[in-house]
């Protein structure tokens, strides 16, 4: 029998051994506490007394402190916290805090001062109390198994209206962030990807910030993974830019991604023509009209349409495709070798020539009579007053302009028996012979 008790001793002791393993026997080394879901632990035996661990601390009221498991609680809402210990048999507490942080209370481990509770009692069920704990404070708790037996320990929150973090026990983590940009129209372009997650905080926000400051919000509750779109940033080759998320009420909780240049959006025109019109024989002028089509025109400045003779047409941003223009009255003087030309102002790069023309030409009667030399024989006084019998010779000295649109020019004369009465057509006046 005896060999039967030391082999199931020696399994004991074993199995023991893994689970003080995972316990922390020293301050310099502390585990999470989250109130909200308590602790349930197998307590330790065998283990040396926490003063002769970590002998530099005022254990205060703990005579012994045998057994010893090391934890830390961070405070996420301010205002007391209650606490109860409970275990089968013995067990004591001591409390120390607060301190700035858990790198600030594992720093000073071995050299802590006087506790805020602390209980030596012989039961087996200890009360803690933090009173008026602020956010972010650390509080530190050491749980002896006096009565070194195996047994399990639980912690549970059973008042006061503080809070702890429980993102220490499973910190929130950020485990995946792409950011995909479209192409740039009108001089933005969107950004859209996704962002995963595990164990996200159950408050506040998740920010996702381009390198310009956009940003989209979302509010909790978070569920992994969570689609984004950034939309009409600037498109201005911004370089080592990088798309970052991160959750406000746990800003260590953060991923970007790598690092990318911004695209930048190239005003190019697609189309420009030009119909040239008739000439307008009452004004000797005629008119240009066409369409102009664009992408990524500049968001400021003019879009100006010109001939080659100086006539134009000014449109101001914002800019819309297609463009419709109208260049009128030009002077119909039959220029040749012209264009037509649209650029704009903000981007003189971006800009666009029709092929040549020839403007119409003049489109004014260019009919001339020119001038005669008379002969008068007979008895009349001048050459347009005839008296009967008179014979009068009219011939042409050759400076006469034919129009070309007449295919048969010529001169015609009219013969009144009395003065013309003015504004009448010949064959309504009387005195037309």
């Amino acid at each position: 029998m005896k060999h039967l008790k030391l082999i199931s001793l020696v399994l004991l002791s074993v199995i023991l051994s893994s689970t003080i393993f995972s316990q922390s026997n020293s301050c310099s080394t502390l585990e999470p506490i989250c109130t909200d879901v308590g602790l349930n632990f197998p307590a330790q035996t065998g283990v040396a007394n926490a003063s002769t661990t970590d002998p530099g601390n005022a254990y205060g009221c703990l005579a012994t402190s045998p057994n010893p498991t090391w934890y830390y609680m961070e405070v996420a809402t301010a205002g007391g916290i209650d606490m109860d210990l409970s275990a089968g048999s013995d067990i004591d507490f001591a409390l120390w805090g607060p301190f700035t942080s858990l790198a600030d209370a594992q720093a000073n481990c071995n050299s802590y001062g006087s506790s805020i509770d602390c209980s030596y009692s012989t039961a087996a069920t200890e009360n803690v109390n933090v009173s008026g704990a602020l956010v972010g404070e650390v509080y530190v708790l050491l749980i002896t198994n006096y009565a070194s037996v195996s047994q399990q320990i639980t912690l549970t929150q059973t008042g006061g209206t503080g809070a702890t973090d429980c993102t220490i026990i499973d910190p929130c983590t950020m485990t995946f962030l792409d950011a995909n940009l479209t192409p740039c129209i009108a001089g933005v372009f969107d950004v859209t990807g996704q962002v995963a997650f595990v164990d996200p905080p159950t408050t506040g926000t998740m920010t996702i910030t381009n390198c310009s400051g956009d940003l989209q919000v979302f509010n909790a509750p978070f569920n992994s993974p969570i689609n984004y779109a950034i939309n009409g940033v600037a498109a201005d080759a911004t370089t080592g830019c990088t798309v970052t998320a991160t959750f406000s009420d746990d800003p260590t909780c953060t991923i970007s991604t790598g690092t990318f240049t911004e695209p930048i959006c190239t005003c190019f025109m697609t189309l420009l023509d030009a119909n040239i019109g008739l000439c307008n024989g009452a004004t000797n002028s005629f008119d240009i009209t066409g369409t102009i089509e664009f992408i990524n025109a500049p968001a400021t400045g003019t879009l100006t349409v010109s001939n080659c003779s100086g006539d134009q047409q000014v449109f101001t941003a914002p800019f819309t495709t297609p463009q419709v223009f109208t260049i009128g009255g030009i002077t119909a003087d039959a220029t040749a070798g012209c264009t037509v030309s649209a650029v704009f102002s903000a981007d003189p790069a971006c800009t666009l020539t029709t092929n040549t023309f020839t403007e119409p030409a003049s489109c004014l009667c260019p009919a001339y009579a020119g001038t005669t030399t008379t002969t008068l024989t007979g008895f009349g006084t001048n050459n347009y007053i005839l008296c009967d019998g008179d014979q009068i010779d009219i011939v042409s000295n050759g400076d006469n302009v034919e129009d070309p649109v007449w295919p048969d020019p010529g001169l015609m004369y009219a013969i009144y028996t009395c003065p013309p009465t003015p504004g009448v057509e010949p064959g309504s006046d009387p005195c037309y012979s």
